[in-house]
């Protein structure tokens, strides 16, 4: 796995109430010396957030801005950057874009380790920052957004889902990721949900992949278990690939259960058990 950090692209809307939506990502891989960026066009999700927002001057703006990164990242090599190349992305953005230009800013520098090549990971970032939140219609696959609303409604019917604090997040030194939920029994407990209702067999693999290497990097900073709640692929052909994910999750350790979709109710009995066990 090779470590690298990244950053995703902020449109403000507002900068008085700090109204703000991700549209990019930048992410830097100092080994290989490997900048790759992407920024989304499609401007629906924005329009349906903020009022009065022209949809076609949002795309000319991120089009342009898309060039701007793009360009910069290929004359990497005449600034002399790659001779000496930084470990920090920080050192970075300047030379591509001021951390705040118009109406786009950079978000704080994450870090993560790649289990796949750079460009899937990439597209995975951009899925859990960016078109995750998008709208879809129902030949479309499904979000993680919708999922997680299932157990969101049945948390709260639940008296303990009172004591379940919702966006929970765990560091370790050099990642940082926000659960949907967090709770205590004897051990700090989390819950995520993650879609596997993909198009393609080898993104649902490495989205499992991809999910063993962000548990195990948080488990190096702070004892936890995580409970998944996932979706299966619409289309059976994935099935084999659905199959292989599921493996693959479950034998991640620290993850404690992984309920399927329409479990919801046994998983709101667990935390039931453990906020009353605790």
């Amino acid at each position: 796995m090779k470590p690298y950090q990244f950053t995703i692209l902020q449109y403000i809307h507002d900068e008085i109430t700090g109204e703000f939506a991700n549209v990019g990502a930048l992410l830097w891989f100092p080994d290989d010396c490997k900048l790759l960026s992407d920024i989304n066009f499609r401007y629906s999700r924005l329009t349906s957030f903020f009022d009065g927002l022209e949809g076609k001057s949002y795309r000319a703006m991120a089009e342009a801005l898309d060039r701007h990164i793009r360009g910069k990242t290929q004359n990497l090599q005449q600034v002399d950057l790659l001779d000496r190349p930084p470990r920090e992305l920080s050192a970075l953005l300047p030379t591509l874009l001021k951390r705040r230009s118009g109406c786009f800013a950079w978000s704080p520098i994450m870090a993560g380790l790649a289990v796949s090549t750079p460009a899937e990971e990439l597209s995975l970032i951009m899925e859990d920052f960016v078109t995750r939140y998008e709208s879809r219609s129902n030949s479309e696959t499904r979000n993680e957004s919708q999922i997680w609303s299932t157990v969101e409604q049945g948390l709260i019917k639940s008296i303990a889902g009172q004591k379940v604090e919702r966006a929970f997040e765990i560091t370790s030194t050099d990642y940082e990721y926000e659960f949907h939920a967090g709770w205590m029994n004897s051990t700090q407990q989390v819950a995520e949900a993650i879609s596997f209702d993909l198009k393609l067999p080898n993104s649902i693999r490495e989205k499992a992949v991809r999910w063993s290497g962000r548990i195990g990097t948080l488990r190096k900073a702070t004892e936890f278990q995580v409970n998944p709640i996932i979706a299966r692929p619409t289309s059976q052909s994935l099935q084999a690939a659905f199959d292989s994910a599921y493996k693959i999750l479950t034998g991640v350790e620290g993850v404690r259960n992984v309920w399927m979709e329409d479990e919801t109710e046994g998983l709101i009995e667990q935390i039931e058990a453990d906020v009353h066990a605790h």
